[in-house]
């Protein structure tokens, strides 16, 4: 009998035998973004972004969270762990921010509406992305981003103009 563990990111099932350590829980898939991959510190005060990984659902794209103290990237990624595009949105949750790659950008309002089993929230086109506060704080605060990770950010930002 095989000794099966599940991954505390996808929920997949995998042979115990793959894992290093006994307290890890991550399936082979899920092992190589669950580390910070795209930021080189965190915590040190001076720098804002972090990294988090998202939980994984089985046929999800894989997908990591990148916070600062205004706004929050979800990084897609391919099968490479190449960036294949993002949502930005800002802290209050009230605008959105889309960009895939090989596409035209598109940024959204979000307004929460209804109370008790009515509440819901609706997406509407509003206006126009004011790319340059995002943009000033991936250049002061973004320090510890990787140089790579921060190009492409900034492409899917610019590509909006």
């Amino acid at each position: 009998m095989m000794p099966w563990m599940r991954c505390r990111h996808c929920s997949t099932r995998f042979s115990k035998d793959l894992t290093i350590a006994p307290f890890r829980a991550s399936c082979p898939n899920c092992a190589r973004i669950a580390a910070p991959i795209f930021v080189s510190s965190q915590g040190d005060g001076i720098t804002g972004f972090r990294e988090i990984m998202i939980r994984q659902n089985a046929g999800d794209p894989s997908r990591k969270l990148l916070e600062t103290r205004s706004c929050q990237f979800v990084i897609f990624l391919d099968e490479s762990g190449g960036i294949v595009g993002f949502d930005l949105e800002d802290r209050d949750a009230a605008h959105l921010f889309q960009w895939r790659r090989g596409q035209r950008p598109t940024y959204y309002g979000i307004e929460n509406v209804g109370k008790g089993y009515h509440n819901r929230d609706e997406v509407y086109v509003n206006g126009r992305f004011a790319s340059a506060d995002v943009i000033a704080e991936l250049m002061t605060c973004g320090q510890n981003i990787r140089s790579e990770v921060r190009a492409v950010l900034l492409e899917g930002i610019n590509a909006y103009g």
